[in-house]
């Protein structure tokens, strides 16, 4: 009661409880992470065709979708060099083929969407 000084009997005897270190916790929490990673699938494993859709809004806002998974895609910094793309086939069993696709004259920065992956 308030104003009367509690006596022994009175108070609820306390129980400890030890608490986990956060280090344990954050270490399974890379584990998990590094075998969810592990598990998706690679651009090797994947077939040639469509992957994602590139989609360009009436804004003019562009957007990257792969499966449930949005991306922000905006223009790069342009560059003062030259840079050329080129596409390596590395899987016979001797030497590789190299073909040049040609210049790279725009760059794309593609982000994921934090609030599409929050709301998931």
């Amino acid at each position: 009661m308030p104003g009367l000084m509690a006596t022994e009997g009175d108070r609820a005897p306390r129980t400890r409880v030890k608490a986990e270190p956060k280090v344990h916790q954050t270490m399974s929490t890379e584990a998990d992470l590094s075998e969810k990673l592990s598990s998706k699938c690679r651009l090797s494993d994947l077939s040639e065709g469509k992957i994602g859709k590139l989609q360009v809004l009436s804004s003019g806002k562009m957007r990257l979708v792969l499966g449930d998974i949005m991306f922000d895609v905006s223009r790069g910094a342009p560059c003062g060099f030259l840079q050329e793309l080129v596409c390596v086939d590395t899987d016979g069993p001797g030497d590789g083929q190299m073909v040049c696709l040609g210049p790279v004259t725009e760059k794309l920065v593609v982000v994921p969407n934090i609030d599409n992956l929050l709301n998931t």
